[in-house]
């Protein structure tokens, strides 16, 4: 067998370390040359507590990522979220509505009023300053007062149900036990039909946030319509909820002259023919 090519095995080898180019300005400071690359075993040897530094070289041509502004995007990314993001409160009562094939979602600016299968009459305005303003209006009718820490809970806490007389009870209940406190749910009968009111000063509160984001969105540029700022009212009863409970309810809408009611429903595959 004869081998007709040549193979060239001579290399010549750099007599100093200092003509690899590994590092540049001095070699005792170690600072790694533009295409050296410092790294770090996942699991290193131990080595009698001696401490290594290790780095590779690259081909000339090697294109090169530097992953730093990467990261700092990325912190600032999760920093934003983390401080713009609204965390959903855990809320007092379970409702399983009823199914539909609507694929229709929640929108915001919302007054909800959630009836359970016990027929308890439930609130939730989805806007804070507009709760504010809300409760504000109803501590004054109903000459009540709750402090600043309790106010500020009030505006973000999530779905509540109880009488004027017991929400300072109510507020002062731990939220994770808030489910538990005994309430018969907001009253609607027609001597004390506190709901009306809490949908009443709701619906007032919720325009004035609704123009004043419909104003902030002219200031922006683009042509937003004032419809998609208006307060949208929704209707989220229980499966199991007696009918004539449902319509106590609806009736609270209607003498309030509030005719385009939405209801919430859980969805459902849309059937095949």
């Amino acid at each position: 067998m004869s081998i007709d090519s040549e193979i060239n095995t001579e290399f010549n080898y750099p007599e100093k370390l200092s003509d690899f180019a590994l590092f540049k300005g001095r070699l005792q400071d170690q600072i790694p040359a533009e295409d050296v690359l410092p790294y770090a075993l996942n699991s290193p040897l131990f080595s009698d507590f001696a401490h290594k530094l290790r780095f590779i070289k690259m081909p000339k041509g090697t294109p090169s990522i530097d992953m730093t502004p990467m990261v700092d995007l990325a912190f600032l990314l999760v920093t934003f979220f983390m401080l713009t993001a609204s965390f959903r409160t855990a809320e007092p009562v379970t409702v399983e509505t009823p199914s539909s094939i609507s694929d229709k979602i929640i929108p915001e600016n919302v007054i909800m009023v959630t009836l359970d299968r016990d027929g308890r009459v439930f609130f939730n305005l989805s806007d804070p300053e507009a709760r504010k303003e809300m409760l504000g209006s109803m501590l004054s009718k109903y000459k009540m007062n709750l402090n600043e820490e309790q106010v500020e809970e009030f505006s973000f806490m999530s779905t509540f149900g109880c009488t004027m007389q017991e929400l300072p009870a109510y507020m002062n209940t731990e939220a994770a036990r808030r489910a538990d406190f005994p309430t018969k749910g907001i009253p609607t009968d027609s001597t004390r039909n506190e709901l009306l009111d809490w949908i009443s000063f709701a619906a007032a509160a919720a325009a004035n946030t609704g123009k004043t984001a419909f104003e902030e969105a002219k200031l922006k540029g683009g042509e937003p319509k004032m419809e998609d700022f208006k307060p949208k009212f929704i209707l989220r009863v229980d499966s199991k909820t007696l009918y004539k409970d449902a319509a106590t309810v609806i009736d609270v809408f209607r003498e309030l002259n509030l005719n385009n009611l939405n209801f919430v429903t859980s969805a459902e595959a849309i059937p095949v023919n």
